[in-house]
């Protein structure tokens, strides 16, 4: 049975049951060897296709088996301001490092996994985060029927847990886009952003903690992901301005060769892009839209890592089945840009510095390149 309890406000939540004997313990002491990064991330360990969360979470956690120093960093990030806690931590010689544990269900059809386990020897402490990089939190159902977010799920879930086979010090931590989670309050640890965890990962390098080259090189291309998944976009000075002006010729040409029209284009610095529509008549007698934008890596609308490019793509109303059949003969295919949107388009790489300095050849090329994908794909104009 699960009561909620209010005290100063703030919601706890107190678990009166009898222990389950039958769960295996989600404590294992820590063991020798490494994670084979191949295997987790490509899911021929048994886990299948993985999400960008559960990648991102398998890369930390290989560079955690691998740097004693580097997991003691990270885990007082989320020990922060717990002397007990951190006390533990600094007690330990060797850590365990497990993705994906199995807690005991604290309602019906409960399947509770929380990402990362970091583990102290002897039953020192051991820390269970939550990782987000796409999804938001959400609530677990229960027994009771009431709602529970899924940090404090787990730790009503481990509470269930007979503690003479579990860590004596227990924590449930968040690692997120900002550093943030619906509730706080112990048994939990610090909520904790990507940013930090990036950061940390380069002060640990910095140090020597990260000799080995595979462990520098992984651990760089991490960082660089985080960065431009998680970090503050900074538009290229100059870039947007030579955007606008690229994408006001590309969209001017493809309204012609269509016999359509172009919306005003739209600059963002937020998401960083310039954008404009084009309205078309399509092979089914209809009207239909494809989005012309310009974006430098890092935008939100470019895929992570990807250069510069202009992109034709289709929009939020999706394309009909002659429309999407004539742009896919022409390898639009559906792509994963940063901010998560799954759209088919097509990329025109752009360098960056014939842009900002508006070359001609560059504003000349993309206009041909653009109308040749428009007349190809679709109707020639009635």
């Amino acid at each position: 049975m699960l009561t909620l309890c209010v005290r100063g406000g703030s919601i706890s939540y107190v678990l009166m049951t009898v222990p389950i004997v039958s769960w295996p313990p989600v404590y294992h002491e820590p063991q020798l060897g490494h994670r084979n990064l191949v295997t987790q991330v490509s899911g021929a360990s048994g886990a299948g296709a993985l999400r960008l969360e559960d990648q991102l979470t398998e890369f930390l956690a290989w560079l955690l088996s691998r740097s004693s120093e580097l997991t003691r960093a990270v885990v007082e990030q989320f020990f922060r301001g717990d002397d007990h806690a951190l006390a533990e931590l600094h007690k330990s010689d060797r850590f365990g490092i497990e993705t994906q544990v199995r807690l005991p269900p604290i309602g019906p059809g409960n399947h509770l996994r929380p990402d990362l386990s970091i583990t102290g020897p002897d039953r020192r402490f051991q820390l269970l985060v939550e990782i987000k990089a796409e999804a938001d939190f959400h609530h677990v159902e229960a027994e009771d029927g009431s709602q529970i977010d899924q940090a404090s799920a787990y730790v009503c879930a481990w509470e269930l847990l007979e503690g003479q086979h579990e860590a004596r010090l227990r924590r449930v931590g968040t690692l997120t886009r900002d550093g943030t989670a619906p509730e706080h309050g112990r048994p939990r640890a610090a909520d904790v952003s990507w940013t930090e965890i990036a950061r940390t990962i380069e002060q640990s390098e910095r140090r020597g903690h990260l000799d080995a080259l595979s462990l520098k090189a992984v651990a760089t291309d991490l960082c660089e992901a985080i960065d431009l998944l998680f970090g503050t976009l900074v538009e290229p000075a100059g870039f947007l301005v030579g955007a606008g002006e690229l994408v006001a010729a590309v969209a001017a040409a493809m309204a012609r060769a269509c016999g359509g029209t172009a919306s005003p284009v739209t600059v963002k610095h937020n998401s960083l892009y310039a954008g404009s529509y084009i309205s078309f008549p399509d092979a089914e007698g209809g009207q239909s839209r494809i989005w012309v934008y310009c974006t430098p890596t890092g935008g939100w609308y470019n895929p992570v890592g990807h250069p510069p490019a202009l992109w034709l793509s289709e929009t939020d109303t999706s394309w009909s089945g002659l429309v999407e059949a004539g742009f896919r003969s022409l390898d639009f295919g559906r792509i994963r840009d940063r901010r998560g949107y799954k759209l088919l388009r097509l990329a025109y790489p752009l360098d960056a510095a014939a842009l900002v300095g508006r070359d001609p050849d560059q504003r000349e090329n993309a206009c041909a390149w653009a109308t040749d994908v428009m007349q190809a794909a679709g109707p020639p104009p009635a």
